[in-house]
Order: C-alpha cells, then sequence, then structure tokens
C-alpha cells in the first residue's frame, strides 16, 4: 500500500501540467459620459461598466477574468478630496477591470486603502471614447493574442462597433442601467429603503441630463419590472435581475456587430 501510494505521488509529480486555456475574447469598454462613482464596500470600492465583445471568433470570458486596457489614454479617473476638491488621478495598477457578465459588463474595481492614503472622499471613472480591453492571461497560453488580432480589435472592428454602441437609445438605457447596478451589492438583498431611494442615490441629475428622455422612462420601466420579480420570487435581487436584463439588450446588440464584422474576421 505504502509503495502504490509513493508511486502515484511520484506519478501526480512528474506529470505534466495543464496547458492554460486560451485567451478569450478582446472586450471594450462603452463610454460613461459623465463619471461613474465606484462604490466602497468594506475593502474595496467598484463600479460596474458596460462593455462588449470586439472578437466572435474566440471564447466569451469567465466571470472574474482579468483584462487590462490596451491605451488608458480615453480613461479618466477623478478623486473628491476631504474638502469637496476634484482632481484627476493617474490611471495606475491600482485599479482593477475583471469580466463581470460574460462580454456585457466589467466590473471595475480599488483598494479603499487607495482613497485613504490620499485623503480621497470617493473616486470616479470616466471612459471618454471607446477603450480596448485585453485578457490578461497566463504566460503558457496556448493561443496567445496576436499582434494582428489586437491591431484588428483596436482598429477596423472597434472602429465599427461605435455605430452599434455609442447611438442614444440603447446607450441610454445601458449606461444608466450599469449606475443602478453599481450601487447595489452583489450577493445581498437591498433593503426597502434602499430599492426605493436607489435611483436617486444611483443617477442623479447629471447623468439624467446626459441620457435621451426615452432612456430614462425604459430604465425605471426595467428597474420596477426588477421590484415586482422580486416581490414573486422569480428574481433573487436587484442587482442579479439588472445584470440579467442588461446583459440581453448588450448581447442582442453584440450579435448584430458580428454580422456586421464578418468581413474583418
Amino acid at each position: 500500500m505504502i509503495r502504490i501510494i509513493l508511486v502515484t505521488a511520484l506519478a501526480v509529480l512528474l506529470a505534466p501540467s495543464p496547458k492554460a486555456a486560451a485567451a478569450p475574447q478582446i472586450l471594450a469598454l462603452s463610454t460613461t459620459g459623465v463619471p461613474q462613482p465606484l462604490h466602497c464596500l468594506g475593502r474595496t470600492c467598484s463600479a460596474v461598466l458596460s462593455s462588449f465583445c470586439l472578437q466572435p471568433n474566440r471564447s466569451e470570458p469567465f466571470a472574474g477574468q482579468s483584462y487590462a486596457p490596451a491605451d488608458a489614454a480615453n480613461l479618466v479617473l477623478v478623486g473628491e478630496t476631504l474638502d469637496g476638491r476634484q482632481r484627476n488621478l493617474r490611471l495606475t495598477g491600482h485599479l482593477r477591470f475583471a469580466a463581470n457578465e460574460p462580454i456585457a459588463s466589467i466590473a471595475v474595481s480599488i483598494d479603499r486603502e487607495y482613497l485613504t492614503a490620499r485623503n480621497l472622499r470617493r473616486v470616479a471613472i470616466q471612459v471618454k471614447a471607446r477603450t480596448t480591453l485585453l485578457p490578461l492571461v497566463a504566460a503558457d497560453d496556448d493561443s496567445p493574442l496576436t499582434p494582428a488580432e489586437i491591431a484588428q480589435a483596436s482598429g477596423p472592428a472597434g472602429e465599427l462597433s461605435e455605430v452599434f454602441f455609442e447611438d442614444g437609445p440603447l446607450w441610454g438605457k445601458a449606461r444608466l442601467m450599469t449606475a443602478l447596478m453599481s450601487r447595489l451589492p452583489v450577493l445581498q438583498r437591498a433593503s426597502a429603503p434602499a430599492s426605493r431611494r436607489l435611483w436617486q442615490d444611483a443617477v442623479g441629475p447629471t447623468l439624467e441630463r446626459a441620457v435621451p428622455a426615452g432612456a430614462i422612462s425604459d430604465t425605471r420601466a426595467v428597474l420596477d419590472g426588477c421590484r415586482t420579480a422580486i416581490e414573486n420570487g422569480t428574481a433573487y435581487n436587484l442587482r442579479s435581475c439588472l445584470e440579467r436584463r442588461h446583459g440581453t439588450i448588450m448581447r442582442r446588440r453584440n450579435e448584430e456587430l458580428w454580422k456586421a464584422q464578418q468581413a474583418i474576421w
């Protein structure tokens, strides 16, 4: 028995380690119009941003897959000091990007310690123009992204995507929904008072002015529908309900983009 155990252990140690999976799709962040606050809970401050896929011939990322901006020139981190002054902050490795819904949204986060060390009350992120996100993968990735793929996604494919994701109605609705999602806990249910004041706490007049009026009425209807779904037991919490509905509208539009991209890929 001891010999069998030793031989088995040796076989495990000498067996070749499995290769890392192929790199998933290149994504892009949709513009935010106005800065999106990162809401702090415990040691982390985070927000949800709308995203879409630029590369239909690669697999979808798993939830939590890490990404990094190919070029952070269009990203601005805005900090508010304890005395109410605002200042733009340099984007550094402190900011993390991870897939939230498979292709429809990205969770961006930063340690609360970053704010404390800089005497900041809060931070917000603004995506000023479409920003390409590259997946962070293991060194032994068996199918890494090629320079040609990255150039194609950042160039022709990305330029075409703006027609599909930066128009008024869809952009406004998706933008409002991510603002609502960002304000809600991932696993817990929002309290009744928090649910009632969610729109006021998450959206506010600045964002309302940045989106079409139709997007506001449509998103309020989605929010009311999710509240009803929780009451009748068909949804677990507001965040998951909004994420599902946000994911549906983003994926449908992404499928239209993929069809238009056939000549590119």
